[in-house]
């Protein structure tokens, strides 16, 4: 086999992973790569687990793998971490090893602020494969003491029964502190023969604000109606922009700047 590797008709990847042909290697070869690397019982897991999901844009810098059976090896191309996870909660996604979206946001809960978590909720909920709620919930439930998981049971058990009109008095509160026009809440509006109710809206400006949720949007950050709507809405000469309900009602500080900002225009 180093014969082969020196007369450059195999490639070393790792310690034991060859290839059949020299580098560069996508990102997709390097993680399946990282998997045989670390051996069996080893799967892609974290926020590289949420970029092979499709629910991130940029990977992490190195390859974020997690072992269960306490073996493997690490390595400076490679992060692994050792912990116990349900086989239920691993499968194969493009052919590589991975956790499930459940699994990943509970892993990722840790190392991400609650509105990057959310925005990682929605995104693994609006694609294949499809997240579980039920699942996700039990997991939450059973990780009382794992870092993060505040943060995640904040999220996903978003009050259901919070009405509008909540979402509402604290919208008008940061619109009172920045200084901003108060908004007209449940406008109607119309767009390509279609009629819309926006979030809220300031028509003099043709801004309109749209509050997005996990569990009130049915997981969907964006569904195709949504970019129907808000296609049609700008060629009408609106501007439609999205803050989820925990940015308001959590993070005031960055809602009202950024509002104050779009009404100035």
């Amino acid at each position: 086999m180093n014969d082969r590797v020196a007369s450059r008709s195999l490639f070393r990847v790792h310690e034991g992973v060859l290839a059949l042909h020299p580098p560069p290697y996508s990102r997709h070869q390097l993680y399946l790569a990282a998997v045989y690397a670390c051996g069996r019982g080893t799967f892609i897991s974290d926020t590289a687990a949420a970029w092979l999901l499709g629910a991130t844009e940029s990977p992490p810098s190195l390859p974020i793998l997690t072992n269960r059976t306490g073996a493997g090896r690490t390595s400076k191309d490679f992060e692994v971490h050792r912990r116990a996870v349900d086989p239920r909660d691993v499968f194969k996604w493009h052919g590589i090893p991975c956790t499930r979206p459940e699994r990943t946001v509970l892993d990722c809960a840790s190392c991400l602020g609650v509105e990057q978590l959310e925005e990682l909720l929605m995104a693994l909920d609006s694609k294949k494969p499809r997240l579980d709620r039920d699942r996700l919930e039990q997991l939450v439930g059973a990780g009382t003491d794992k870092r993060g998981i505040r943060n995640l049971r904040l999220l996903i058990t978003d009050d259901p029964k919070e009405t509008d009109s909540v979402n509402e008095r604290r919208m008008l509160r940061i619109c009172r502190r920045y200084g901003i026009p108060e908004p007209e809440t449940q406008y109607p509006v119309g767009a390509g023969g279609n009629d819309y109710r926006a979030d809220f809206c300031w028509p003099e400006l043709r801004l309109i604000v749209e509050c997005d949720s996990w569990r009130w949007h049915g997981g969907k950050l964006k569904t195709e109606d949504d970019k129907d709507r808000d296609q049609l809405l700008t060629i009408a000469g609106w501007i439609i922009v999205h803050f989820t309900r925990n940015q308001i009602r959590l993070r005031p500080e960055v809602v009202g700047p950024r509002l104050a900002a779009l009404t100035r225009r």
